[in-house]
């Protein structure tokens, strides 16, 4: 069992240079942008067309879901934006905060931070002169030390982060686009129409959608879009039943 392995805690999992291609992109920075594309992309979708298929459920009338689809979905993309910028902000500061009381502990209390790594290390498998040799070359460089106490101690890594900006805007014009097949139809058919066509192309985008995330968590891409495909189904059904409550409840119909 090596050392390197007992560090990271790798023992029994798939080698790096055995593992695929994908499952490496999704973990690098590009990876994180795609990952929130996929999801910005489902919830816009998902979310429209339910709210969409409700509205139809309720009211019939292509003006009346047009003009409420369209304010769902900037609310909804500003909402998503706002919200993914909001939370890799706090990340980001929650982040620097507890590096920087971790860096006056290992200032102001060497030897007892020294003696966590050691416990720290002793839990993976580590002992007698191997367990010296580890800690004695973390603690000779501050640098790899505060890092190993921030991700080893606190389970914190710079690699959970990305830019508060760009994951807001991606976010949010994910969810923009990922929101346009459920109501594109209403634009330019009325009835029963407009609203199979709506379905129909909101259920090929998910199963696309599911198949793309997928392939990026290294699963089966036929059945992560099989799945996406069952959730969207699932939507259509209570909504519209739900719109045809609240139609007969209140009596609004057009």
């Amino acid at each position: 069992m090596g050392i390197l392995s007992k560090i990271l805690g790798t023992d029994g999992l798939i080698p790096f240079e055995k593992q695929t291609l994908t499952r490496q992109h999704w973990h690098s920075v590009q990876g994180k942008f795609v990952r929130e594309v996929v999801f910005g992309m489902n919830d816009g979708m998902v979310e429209t067309l339910g709210f969409v298929t409700g509205v139809f459920g309720a009211v019939a009338s292509n003006k009346i879901i047009v003009i409420t689809g369209l304010a769902q979905i900037l609310a909804g993309s500003i909402s998503m934006g706002i919200g993914a910028y909001l939370s890799q902000k706090a990340y980001a500061e929650f982040y620097a905060r507890e590096e920087e009381t971790e860096r006056k502990e290992m200032e102001m209390a060497p030897e007892e931070e020294g003696d966590e790594i050691k416990a720290i290390f002793r839990k993976k498998g580590f002992k007698g002169e191997e367990l010296e040799m580890v800690v004695r070359r973390i603690i000779s460089n501050k640098e790899v030390w505060l890092q190993t106490m921030m991700e080893q101690e606190l389970g914190l890594t710079k690699e959970g982060y990305t830019d508060p900006l760009k994951s807001g805007l991606v976010t949010g014009f994910s969810y923009f686009a990922g929101a346009i097949p459920p109501l594109a139809p209403y634009f330019f058919f009325g009835g029963f129409e407009s609203f199979f066509l709506s379905i129909f192309f909101s259920l090929i985008f998910l199963f696309i959608v599911g198949s793309i995330r997928g392939r990026w968590i290294g699963r089966e891409w036929w059945w992560k879009g099989l799945e996406m495909v069952g959730f969207g189904g699932g939507a259509v059904i209570v909504t519209y039943y739900i719109g045809r409550v609240i139609s007969l409840v209140f009596g609004v119909g057009v």
